[in-house]
């Protein structure tokens, strides 16, 4: 399986708390009509909400999850539109093990901000934990919504696998890592697919490409590049 971290929301190096509740808004019924020039309002953003949004995000990184919550909880009662306070507040649920808890608040994230990669990679992270029936119709869901989104796509392949259609599982693994090449659990995952499959020699091609995404770098410290090695030398003797 690929490498998990734990849930954390993406903040801007030099401002945790940069997307708290927009500050522009649109009034979009009346975008058509006016010109966008004329429906663009600046507001001012509540100060204790970016300071609530700034600590719990240090209380998360030093693992004080219950304080997170509390702080992310107090941002968004005051910004009911914060991104990252309704991000940060999920991320702390998903923590605690509140999964549909988490699930709704990253669900409102995603009506605020579609295309926002942490919430559907958690969202998804989530959906992964239910029964495998269940899982993969809700994974399946996501995919139609959003077809663009590898880490969809790699979590149903794996699903596949659990559930012993590895035909289907070949297909989305090889979808995710196409759509994704820099990733290189994708191809890890899939390399370990194939092995198991008995196709030796498309096992081989996946576990060089991922030997070549270590010497570059870009995968997880949990994977051996000896234990690799020592696996592709004996593939290539069969």
């Amino acid at each position: 399986a690929p490498a998990r971290s734990d849930p954390m929301p993406q903040f801007d190096a030099n401002s945790p708390a940069r997307v708290l509740s927009p500050p522009i808004s649109i009034r979009r019924a009346d975008a058509e009509f006016a010109g966008l020039g004329n429906v663009v309002q600046v507001r001012e953003v509540s100060q204790s909400a970016q300071d609530n949004v700034t600590a719990g995000y240090n209380a998360l990184v030093r693992g004080d999850v219950g304080s997170a919550l509390q702080l992310y909880s107090d941002a968004l009662s005051s910004e009911p539109t914060s991104v990252m306070a309704q991000l940060g507040r999920s991320a702390s649920l998903q923590r605690l093990g509140r999964l549909e808890e988490a699930r709704t608040g990253y669900e409102a994230v995603l009506r605020i901000d579609p295309n926002n990669r942490q919430a559907l990679a958690n969202l998804t992270s989530i959906f992964s934990t239910r029964a495998p029936n269940e899982a993969l119709s809700r994974l399946l869901d996501l995919e139609r919504e959003y077809p663009q989104f590898s880490p969809v796509k790699a979590q149903i392949g794996l699903l596949y696998a659990r559930m012993g259609s590895n035909d289907q599982a070949m297909a989305y693994l090889r979808e995710a890592a196409s759509m994704s090449p820099a990733t290189v659990m994708y191809q890890y995952n899939l390399a370990v697919l194939l092995d198991r499959m008995g196709r030796a020699e498309q096992a081989v091609f996946s576990y060089e490409r991922v030997l070549a995404g270590i010497l570059n770098g870009g995968v997880a410290s949990d994977l051996s590049r000896s234990s690799i090695e020592r696996g592709v030398r004996y593939l290539k003797t069969l």
